[in-house]
């Protein structure tokens, strides 16, 4: 760890702009993605658990203006087997979080932060991100060859707040939580409309969407612009360690 990057925290996020698909994975792949045993895939009827796919673009930040893609699974340290409120979105104290498979990010700063810190997936990628009338679209390009591209439809729905969310990471075989304090009002909307474009590629971004089996049609989309936020240094999880399965 480097002391310039610790002395970067807290990381101040202002007027970012998510969008955030939620698809429905099988339970099986979603246990062989999630490296850590303590971790377990949520579970809704059906036999279903959830999967991911992010795209932030943060506009002013006190790391300067970047954006990133994530793709996990959403987890918990006790086992769920429920309906979506296992989301914990409405809780200021959620446990429930993602386990994230690939995160690429357009800023090198961000990226070292990201993995020296928290032992985030993080790599260095070109990501363009538009937002056209009632879409954000967000493409990985690899040697200026698209790899991923994903086209969230945003549209009407409920609006609530969200205070909070939480990540699960491991770095240096410990165990490590991050919650992230939000100023965030997000919409949910349906679906119908957000596509995906995965090439057969090698690039980590292609193998983690792959790996979870994504289907076609979210189960609903979450987004919502004027994101602030607020990241602080993870906290170790107690009594953790090294309990992974080979990838």
């Amino acid at each position: 760890m480097e002391p310039e990057l610790a002395s970067l925290l807290p990381a101040i996020y202002r007027n970012g702009r998510v969008a955030t698909a939620v698809y429905a994975i099988s339970p099986e792949r979603a246990r062989a993605a999630v490296t850590r045993l303590e971790l377990h895939p949520i579970e809704l009827p059906g036999h279903r658990s959830i999967a991911v796919v992010c795209c932030f673009d943060y506009l002013e930040t006190s790391l300067g203006p970047y954006r990133e893609l994530a793709i996990g699974v959403v987890v918990s340290p006790k086992r769920r087997v429920g309906p979506p409120r296992g989301l914990d979105l409405l809780s200021p104290h959620p446990d429930t979080g993602g386990w994230l498979l690939t995160l690429p990010v357009s800023s090198q700063l961000a990226c070292r932060g990201g993995v020296e810190l928290f032992g985030y997936p993080k790599i260095v990628s070109d990501l363009r991100v538009e937002h056209p009338s009632k879409q954000c679209t967000c493409v990985v390009e690899d040697n200026s060859q698209q790899v991923f591209k994903t086209t969230f439809r945003l549209g009407w729905g409920p609006q609530f707040p969200v205070r909070s969310f939480v990540t699960y990471t491991e770095k240096d075989g410990q165990l490590l939580k991050t919650r992230v304090e939000t100023q965030w009002r997000v919409t949910l909307s349906s679906g119908r409309g957000t596509t995906l474009e995965v090439a057969n590629s090698a690039h980590p971004v292609c193998q983690a969407a792959q790996e979870l089996g994504l289907p076609n049609t979210p189960l609903f989309v979450l987004h919502g612009d004027h994101f602030g936020a607020i990241l602080r240094p993870a906290e170790p999880i107690a009594g953790s360690s090294w309990l992974g399965q080979p990838r």
